[in-house]
């Protein structure tokens, strides 16, 4: 699914929301089949300027995420991970998931909460400074030669 995103400060960008890891309520066979799609989509679309990796505070990284960030991290694609939910647990609990996470991954790390809004600014920031570029990368262009871009056209994701 695609979402055309606008921000105040005149920062456009295309957010494409692709199948979920663990969670998705789609057979096994399924989820491995979009597997090979979003690795092929991970590795050439030059105009990707990054990824944000959703992982639910409550369960902590899970395997499939890990390695997610690993591929990520083996194709120099930029990357980011949101931990979401993060209201839902005590400031403790917080504290060890994100540490936890922290120590598993080169990325960086936020705590955020669609509930109270906590982090939220923090995620903005990160996405502003991946999709801010000076020139649009060809699509032949590799994820490592590209410079950080967005599409110029919305509809190039």
């Amino acid at each position: 699914m695609l979402f055309h995103v606008g921000l105040r400060d005149s920062t456009h960008f295309v957010i494409a929301d692709l199948p979920g890891y663990g969670f998705a309520e789609r057979s096994k066979s399924e989820r491995d089949a979009w597997a090979g799609l979003i690795e092929r989509y991970l590795k050439s679309r030059a105009s990707l300027a990054g990824v944000v990796i959703l992982v639910d505070g409550r369960r902590g990284l899970q395997d499939e995420e890990a390695q997610l960030i690993e591929y990520l991290e083996h194709i120099h694609r930029p990357y980011f991970i949101a931990v979401t939910k993060v209201d839902k647990l005590t400031h403790a609990e917080r504290g060890k998931v994100v540490a936890a996470i922290r120590r598993r991954v080169k990325g960086e790390v936020l705590g955020v909460s669609g509930e109270t809004g906590e982090g939220r600014d923090d995620v903005l920031r990160k996405i502003r400074a991946l999709v801010r570029f000076d020139s649009v990368p060809s699509q032949g262009d590799t994820p490592q030669a590209a410079t950080a871009g967005a599409a110029s056209d919305p509809t190039d994701v």
